[in-house]
């Protein structure tokens, strides 16, 4: 399910992942090792980066969100200020000052970029030193609870012909959900979910457990049962019906007009064989090298967000466009140009990958959906016709009669709008170099499940000649026009509903 509006964030969320296999159930080894923050006034998951075997956060990432700070360098030494009060530390000593006391960190105080690193495990002594409410560390998980903000649930399991499992909170919550063919896993990284109860046991053939656990910045809640199971939220955020999927590939929410199912795209596209279940290919997902940024804590504006796709990769090399130009590695070189061209001119941008691997389809849009992204965009190549062809959603755009929630299969009706307005601007820039441009709609995956403007680009030979498709020149050329394109387009879409 999707949600439409950012303003319904916590409903988008609690149903942005359902519809996935079984092997998202399981922690994906890709994911971003974070710390996270509740505070009374600020909920926030910082980024947890690896140092001499040791987990380390920015220091000004940490306090920023609690109070004003800012920094004065020395030579090696650097001064910190939080509101009223300061602090020192020296780059590559454990030692240092804060809020009038000695500071002995577990590791050295390291500095890279101009970004103060102290060690993971010391983030809780310094909020609770430079907060005046109590701090409750929770190292193993990396959860540090700052005054009284724990929010707690109950489960109560309906039996019936259809048994289904109530999950109340205690406040509206927001988390990540996958579904797979034994259950859910629902990841709660910017609620303070705390429960004492780790098991919850029924009797029954539909739902059999629910399990609590807290890792890596968000606390879990598995839900184990017999087939399929789907959630469904409540109107308030504070509510979660989970029961058995009637072997229905659209959530039971939304009564909205049928909308068709999407026809297969062409082979050339899909990135997956003819045939093959993609839903089944998640089981080989790889440890594909994705760095997904942090939630934006509640309240502050989302960040601009570019996800550039290279299509296929790995075991799937896509079209082979002529002796010894494969597809995969054609896309993979513009995604680089792309990103490249995005990051000169301050666009936040992730690839999907970076290198040569395997990276299922349902996976790609997960993974655009998950980091909240703005943008998305899939790179192709092809070695008919000349010049770039540019592709949307088929989807028809989504009306306020069909309600708030949109099935994984439509996510992008949402968003299609805002789609068909990049790729005009796209087309303007590519004009604008000299290139010949095509801009159709077509049924491809995964721009149907992508909750964020989305766009595919595929390149086909400048001037006719196939050694086209890997000339620097050209490349650059597209990558130029996509990358101005995104920024003259950026105040529409931020402005988009």
């Amino acid at each position: 399910m999707m949600h439409r509006t950012r303003e319904h964030g916590a409903a988008l969320a609690l149903m942005l992942l359902v519809g996935l296999g079984v092997a998202l159930l399981r922690a994906p080894s890709w994911q971003q090792q974070r710390l996270s923050v509740y505070a009374p006034k600020a909920r926030y998951s910082i980024e947890v980066v690896e140092r001499d075997g040791r987990g380390y956060v920015d220091l000004m990432d940490l306090l920023r969100p609690l109070g004003r700070v800012g920094t004065i360098r020395d030579k090696k030494q650097w001064k910190v200020e939080f509101g009223e009060i300061r602090g020192e530390f020296t780059e590559g000593k454990n030692t240092g000052q804060f809020a009038g006391s000695v500071v002995k960190l577990a590791s050295k105080f390291l500095v890279e970029d101009n970004r103060l690193l102290i060690p993971a495990e010391d983030a809780a002594q310094m909020i609770s030193r430079a907060m005046d409410l109590r701090v409750d560390d929770r190292p193993g998980a990396r959860r540090i609870f700052v005054g009284n903000v724990a929010t707690r649930f109950t489960a109560e399991l309906r039996k019936g012909e259809a048994s289904e499992l109530v999950l109340r909170f205690s406040e509206p919550v927001h988390p990540e959900i996958a579904s797979g063919q034994d259950g859910l896993r629902l990841d709660f990284a910017r609620d303070p979910l705390v429960s004492q109860q780790k098991k919850f046991r029924f009797d029954d053939q539909v739902i059999e457990n629910v399990t609590f656990s807290e890792v890596n910045g968000a606390a879990v809640l598995i839900v184990t049962g017999s087939g399929r199971l789907l959630a469904e939220a409540g109107g308030d955020g504070k509510t979660l019906i989970v029961r058995r999927d009637p072997n229905q590939p659209v959530l039971p929410i939304g009564q909205g007009p049928h909308v068709p199912p999407t026809p297969e795209p062409p082979a050339s596209l899909t990135g997956l064989p003819a045939g093959q279940d993609s839903t089944a290919a998640l089981g080989s997902l790889v440890q594909a090298p994705v760095v997904l940024p942090p939630l934006p804590p509640p309240g502050v504006r989302p960040r601009f967000l570019v996800i550039v796709d290279a299509a296929h990769g790995g075991e799937e090399r896509g079209a082979l466009l002529a002796t010894g130009i494969e597809e995969k590695h054609v896309v993979l070189a513009l995604a680089r140009r792309v990103k490249h061209e995005l990051m000169t001119r301050g666009v936040q941008c992730a690839m999907v990958r970076e290198y040569d691997v395997t990276v299922p389809m349902e996976a790609r849009a997960v993974l655009a959906n998950a980091s909240h992204a703005a943008v998305y965009v899939t790179l192709h190549a092809g070695a008919e016709g000349r010049g770039v062809r540019l592709y949307t959603s088929m989807l028809p755009p989504a009306t306020p009669e069909r309600g708030l929630f949109l099935p994984w299969e439509t996510a992008q009706a949402g968003y299609v709008e805002r789609s068909r307005m990049l790729a005009g601007a796209v087309q303007g820039e590519m004009e604008k170099q000299k290139i010949e441009v095509l801009s159709t709609a077509a049924p491809l995956r995964p721009l149907n499940n992508v909750a964020a403007a989305a766009l595919a680009l595929e390149l086909a030979p400048r001037d006719g000649d196939i050694r086209s498709l890997e000339s620097a020149s050209y490349q650059q050329a597209v990558a130029v026009s996509l990358a101005q394109a995104l920024v003259a387009a950026r105040g529409g879409l931020e402005q988009a509903p």
